[in-house]
Protein backbone atom coordinates (compact mmCIF):
# COMPACT_ATOMS: atom_id res chain seq x y z
CA UNK A 1 0.00 0.00 0.00
CA UNK A 2 1.41 2.99 -0.94
CA UNK A 3 1.81 5.43 1.84
CA UNK A 4 -0.05 9.17 1.00
CA UNK A 5 1.47 12.39 2.30
CA UNK A 6 0.17 15.89 3.17
CA UNK A 7 2.13 19.14 3.27
CA UNK A 8 0.11 21.63 5.36
CA UNK A 9 3.06 24.24 5.44
CA UNK A 10 1.99 25.29 1.93
CA UNK A 11 -1.93 26.18 2.66
CA UNK A 12 -3.40 29.56 4.25
CA UNK A 13 -4.25 28.74 7.95
CA UNK A 14 -7.89 30.12 7.88
CA UNK A 15 -10.34 28.79 10.66
CA UNK A 16 -12.17 26.99 7.57
CA UNK A 17 -8.78 25.43 6.70
CA UNK A 18 -7.67 24.59 10.11
CA UNK A 19 -11.08 23.01 10.53
CA UNK A 20 -10.92 20.62 7.49
CA UNK A 21 -7.01 19.61 8.23
CA UNK A 22 -7.35 18.56 11.49
CA UNK A 23 -11.32 16.79 11.07
CA UNK A 24 -11.76 15.57 7.19
CA UNK A 25 -12.16 11.97 7.90
CA UNK A 26 -15.08 13.51 10.58
CA UNK A 27 -16.21 15.90 8.31
CA UNK A 28 -16.81 13.71 5.49
CA UNK A 29 -18.28 10.69 7.88
CA UNK A 30 -15.70 7.88 8.10
CA UNK A 31 -14.66 8.79 12.01
CA UNK A 32 -16.99 9.72 14.75
CA UNK A 33 -14.71 12.29 15.93
CA UNK A 34 -11.69 15.03 15.62
CA UNK A 35 -10.06 17.67 17.87
CA UNK A 36 -7.57 20.59 16.92
CA UNK A 37 -6.29 23.82 18.79
CA UNK A 38 -7.17 26.48 16.80
CA UNK A 39 -5.04 30.08 17.95
CA UNK A 40 -7.14 33.02 18.18
CA UNK A 41 -6.16 36.40 16.49
CA UNK A 42 -6.73 39.04 18.80
CA UNK A 43 -10.19 40.60 17.96
CA UNK A 44 -11.09 37.28 16.49
CA UNK A 45 -15.12 35.92 17.47
CA UNK A 46 -14.31 32.27 17.46
CA UNK A 47 -18.00 31.87 19.14
CA UNK A 48 -19.36 33.48 16.20
CA UNK A 49 -17.43 31.04 13.60
CA UNK A 50 -18.59 28.17 15.77
CA UNK A 51 -22.26 29.50 15.67
CA UNK A 52 -22.27 29.92 11.95
CA UNK A 53 -20.88 26.61 11.39
CA UNK A 54 -23.13 24.42 13.97
CA UNK A 55 -26.28 26.36 12.07
CA UNK A 56 -25.04 24.95 8.28
CA UNK A 57 -23.11 21.89 8.83
CA UNK A 58 -25.52 21.07 11.76
CA UNK A 59 -28.02 19.82 8.50
CA UNK A 60 -24.98 17.34 7.46
CA UNK A 61 -25.12 16.07 10.88
CA UNK A 62 -21.66 17.58 12.01
CA UNK A 63 -21.10 20.12 14.89
CA UNK A 64 -18.60 21.94 17.00
CA UNK A 65 -18.21 22.31 20.52
CA UNK A 66 -15.31 23.91 22.63
CA UNK A 67 -14.10 21.98 25.16
CA UNK A 68 -11.73 24.05 27.04
CA UNK A 69 -11.01 27.92 25.79
CA UNK A 70 -8.52 30.69 27.51
CA UNK A 71 -7.94 34.11 25.43
CA UNK A 72 -4.97 32.18 23.38
CA UNK A 73 -6.32 29.45 22.20
CA UNK A 74 -9.60 26.87 22.43
CA UNK A 75 -9.76 22.85 22.10
CA UNK A 76 -12.77 22.30 19.54
CA UNK A 77 -14.47 18.84 18.85
CA UNK A 78 -15.54 18.13 15.71
CA UNK A 79 -18.11 15.22 15.88
CA UNK A 80 -20.59 13.49 14.50
CA UNK A 81 -23.55 13.67 17.23
CA UNK A 82 -25.26 10.42 15.78
CA UNK A 83 -22.34 8.32 15.36
CA UNK A 84 -20.19 9.49 18.22
CA UNK A 85 -23.25 8.46 20.71
CA UNK A 86 -23.00 4.86 18.51
CA UNK A 87 -19.66 4.60 18.94
CA UNK A 88 -19.52 5.47 22.65
CA UNK A 89 -22.28 2.95 23.43
CA UNK A 90 -20.34 0.17 22.28
CA UNK A 91 -19.99 -2.69 25.57
CA UNK A 92 -15.79 -1.87 25.48
CA UNK A 93 -15.73 1.87 25.10
CA UNK A 94 -19.05 1.85 27.37
CA UNK A 95 -17.30 -0.43 29.79
CA UNK A 96 -14.30 1.90 30.06
CA UNK A 97 -15.59 5.01 30.05
CA UNK A 98 -17.81 4.05 33.31
CA UNK A 99 -14.36 3.21 34.59
CA UNK A 100 -13.61 6.73 34.41
CA UNK A 101 -17.29 8.13 35.20
CA UNK A 102 -19.24 8.25 32.66
CA UNK A 103 -21.76 6.82 33.64
CA UNK A 104 -23.94 4.64 30.95
CA UNK A 105 -27.27 6.57 31.11
CA UNK A 106 -25.65 10.11 30.50
CA UNK A 107 -26.88 11.58 27.38
CA UNK A 108 -24.01 12.45 24.73
CA UNK A 109 -24.02 16.66 26.20
CA UNK A 110 -23.66 15.04 29.66
CA UNK A 111 -20.57 13.38 28.50
CA UNK A 112 -18.99 16.21 26.35
CA UNK A 113 -19.68 18.67 29.41
CA UNK A 114 -18.00 16.14 31.48
CA UNK A 115 -14.91 15.65 29.23
CA UNK A 116 -14.65 19.44 28.84
CA UNK A 117 -14.54 19.67 32.95
CA UNK A 118 -11.83 16.84 33.10
CA UNK A 119 -9.53 18.55 30.01
CA UNK A 120 -10.11 21.92 32.50
CA UNK A 121 -8.85 19.82 35.63
CA UNK A 122 -4.80 19.05 36.94
CA UNK A 123 -4.50 15.61 34.39
CA UNK A 124 -5.02 15.82 30.99
CA UNK A 125 -7.86 13.10 30.68
CA UNK A 126 -6.77 10.39 28.17
CA UNK A 127 -10.25 8.63 27.51
CA UNK A 128 -10.17 11.49 25.46
CA UNK A 129 -9.04 8.86 22.38
CA UNK A 130 -12.46 7.04 23.18
CA UNK A 131 -14.31 10.17 21.92
CA UNK A 132 -11.96 10.37 19.01
CA UNK A 133 -12.93 7.12 17.88
CA UNK A 134 -9.46 5.52 18.27
CA UNK A 135 -9.39 1.77 18.80
CA UNK A 136 -10.33 0.97 22.09
CA UNK A 137 -6.94 -1.66 22.58
CA UNK A 138 -4.90 1.99 21.34
CA UNK A 139 -6.53 3.91 24.26
CA UNK A 140 -6.06 1.26 26.78
CA UNK A 141 -2.41 0.42 25.80
CA UNK A 142 -1.95 4.43 26.08
CA UNK A 143 -3.06 4.45 29.25
CA UNK A 144 -1.35 1.65 31.07
CA UNK A 145 2.03 2.71 28.98
CA UNK A 146 1.66 6.45 29.69
CA UNK A 147 2.35 6.96 25.89
CA UNK A 148 5.33 5.13 25.41
CA UNK A 149 6.00 1.45 23.94
CA UNK A 150 3.70 1.81 21.23
CA UNK A 151 4.09 -0.07 18.21
CA UNK A 152 3.83 2.84 15.53
CA UNK A 153 2.82 6.65 15.58
CA UNK A 154 0.44 8.48 13.21
CA UNK A 155 -2.99 9.84 14.02
CA UNK A 156 -2.95 8.49 17.05
CA UNK A 157 -0.48 6.42 18.93
CA UNK A 158 -0.92 2.30 17.50
CA UNK A 159 -0.54 -0.65 20.19
CA UNK A 160 -2.37 -3.15 18.87
CA UNK A 161 -3.19 -3.57 15.08
CA UNK A 162 -1.52 -2.16 13.27
CA UNK A 163 -1.52 -3.39 9.87
CA UNK A 164 -5.86 -1.90 9.98
CA UNK A 165 -4.21 1.60 11.72
CA UNK A 166 -1.99 2.22 8.92
CA UNK A 167 -4.85 1.51 6.49
CA UNK A 168 -6.82 4.01 8.73
CA UNK A 169 -3.92 6.55 8.51
CA UNK A 170 -3.85 6.26 5.25
CA UNK A 171 -7.91 7.03 4.69
CA UNK A 172 -7.67 10.01 6.99
CA UNK A 173 -4.71 11.63 4.78
CA UNK A 174 -7.01 10.54 1.25
CA UNK A 175 -9.74 12.47 3.35
CA UNK A 176 -7.28 15.56 4.00
CA UNK A 177 -5.97 15.93 0.61
CA UNK A 178 -9.77 15.54 -1.01
CA UNK A 179 -10.84 18.26 0.98
CA UNK A 180 -8.03 20.82 0.52
CA UNK A 181 -8.30 20.18 -3.22
CA UNK A 182 -11.39 21.41 -3.54
CA UNK A 183 -10.94 24.44 -1.04
CA UNK A 184 -7.81 25.06 -3.33
CA UNK A 185 -10.17 24.95 -6.54
CA UNK A 186 -11.73 27.76 -5.17
CA UNK A 187 -15.12 26.13 -3.13
CA UNK A 188 -15.77 27.10 0.58
CA UNK A 189 -15.62 24.73 3.61
CA UNK A 190 -20.01 24.10 2.85
CA UNK A 191 -19.60 24.13 -0.82
CA UNK A 192 -17.04 21.27 -0.67
CA UNK A 193 -18.97 19.29 2.00
CA UNK A 194 -22.23 19.71 -0.20
CA UNK A 195 -23.85 21.45 2.30
CA UNK A 196 -24.18 25.06 0.33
Amino acid sequence: MQKVEFNYECYDKSFEKTIAFHSAPTLLGIKAASIFTYKINKNENIDAYIQEFNIVAGQKGIELKVLCKCTKSALILVFRPLLLNKRLNEPERKHLLNAYGYHPALSLDEKLSLLSKRISSVEFPHEIGLFLDYPVHDVIGFINNNGKNYKICGYWKVYSNEKKAKKLFNNYTKCRIYLFNKLNNGLNLYQALKIA
